[in-house]
């Protein structure tokens, strides 16, 4: 029965989701925006698939390559998980490129289509195939491309670890199902 715990709980902790920030109580990277930066603010549609009570809210401007990226403290680790997901309210219905990038020019990204608009809908960005211990920058744009100024909404995004970010050891001494 100890093995079999001890797998499950190895096996959960591995393929556990990093929160990058939910922008309630995980704030652990902080994104900004070119030309503006998100700000946190109340959720200005708490129904459907996010109900939290913060969101970022970003201005996107006119400039065709608008974005919102976090540097992060180290690269990402792609055997804890491949997917990025991310929860969005948009106005109009629009793509949103996600970007991973390398400091150095190298980069790769996925497309995906916010088919219904004024309503949260949650995006997932499947990263199969890259390396780990590349990327340590996040960058997505919210209707790419595009030259139209909109005013979107966006939480909860996780992903894959980086090697940067803080985990809680398995072992840790606030840890209540002490086993030894």
């Amino acid at each position: 029965i100890f093995l079999l715990l001890l797998l499950i709980t190895t096996a959960s902790f591995l393929n556990a989701q990093y929160v990058y920030n939910d922008y309630d109580a995980n704030q652990n990277e902080t994104f900004l925006g070119w030309e503006n930066n998100p700000v946190l603010v109340a959720n200005p549609d708490p129904t459907g698939l996010n109900t939290s009570a913060n969101v970022a809210e970003w201005y996107r401007t006119w400039q065709q390559y608008s974005n919102v990226w976090a540097d992060l403290s180290g690269t990402i680790d792609f055997t804890t998980g491949t997917v990025f997901t991310m929860k969005v309210w948009s106005p109009i219905a629009c793509d949103v490129l996600f970007k991973l990038e390398d400091g150095g020019g190298g980069f790769t990204e996925r497309l995906q289509t916010i088919s219904t608009p004024n309503q949260w809908v949650e995006l997932s960005f499947d990263f199969t195939g890259e390396a780990s211990g590349v990327y340590n920058k996040v960058v997505f744009f919210l209707d790419f491309a595009t030259y139209t100024e909109n005013t979107f909404w966006f939480d909860e995004i996780e992903g894959p670890h980086h090697s940067g970010s803080l985990e809680k050891p398995l072992l840790a001494a606030d840890v209540q199902d002490n086993f030894e």
